[in-house]
């Protein structure tokens, strides 16, 4: 009789679920209640999930990758040599610039905005090819109806510096095709790459700076 009465004083516990919904979308619909279940509505829980898988694999597909290094000089560098074609072009100027593109030593090619040696500027620029040893480009020259081809050797470069998206740099040397305008013993004369971005300058300073013995 004791135990009987035990017993019934005991409490049933029971675990009582909270039913907790999450909003992942506006499209997605919340699980069927356990009256629309017994109805035969269970068709609504399956499209809420169905909606819910479309969403994730929309949104998985919108990720890209930046584009690597060498791929965004790739792209700068053809964009580069077709304004430079199209600058030859309106000039009367032929499309031989003396570069087949064999060269093996070529590490990259960058677009310029303008190039200056001593108190000279070009007429426009052309983009700047650069090897493991050297950097050329075409000067066109303000006065006349002249491309000059700079071939500039890495041990040949003084007084080396990049800022503000400027390369610049001395040759000890006087330079042929500018007697009066490029003075070496002139602290002011020097010959100048004006890049047109900071991811140049960027690629200037990491690949080409550690080239050049000071």
């Amino acid at each position: 009789m004791l135990s009987n009465n035990i017993q019934a004083l005991t409490p049933i516990v029971t675990e009582k679920k909270e039913r907790k919904s999450v909003r992942f979308a506006e499209n997605i619909i919340a699980p069927p209640s356990s009256s629309s279940v017994a109805g035969g509505n269970n068709h609504v829980g399956i499209r809420g999930i169905q909606n819910l898988t479309a969403g994730i694999l929309k949104d998985s597909s919108k990720k890209s990758l930046r584009p690597s290094l060498s791929d965004q000089l790739a792209a700068i560098g053809s964009k580069a040599e077709a304004i430079t074609a199209d600058i030859r072009a309106k000039n009367g100027l032929d499309n031989n610039d003396g570069y087949n593109g064999a060269d093996p030593s070529l590490l990259f090619t960058l677009p310029a905005r303008q190039f200056n040696v001593g108190t000279l500027q070009c007429r426009y620029p052309s983009p700047v090819r650069f090897y493991s040893d050297r950097c050329e480009y075409s000067f066109a020259h303000p006065y006349q109806s002249l491309e000059i081809q700079m071939i500039m050797y890495y041990k040949d470069m003084t007084n080396t510096a990049l800022g503000n998206d400027n390369f610049k740099f001395k040759l000890a040397k006087k330079l042929v095709n500018f007697p009066s305008d490029y003075d070496p013993s002139n602290l002011s004369h020097v010959i100048c790459i004006q890049l047109v971005s900071t991811l140049a300058s960027s690629i200037i300073r990491q690949r080409i700076l550690p080239l050049i013995k000071q």
